[in-house]
């Protein structure tokens, strides 16, 4: 068990800024696209 909770833990140490800079990334291409 312990070492399924270290692999949620890396998982998701990275999932969360990931999906943080995706939204971002998204808005980002979505405000060039509107400006064209």
């Amino acid at each position: 068990m312990s070492s399924r909770k270290k692999v949620a833990v890396i998982f998701f140490s990275f999932f969360g800024p990931g999906v943080i800079l995706g939204a971002i990334a998204i808005a980002a291409y979505f405000a060039c696209v509107r400006t064209w």
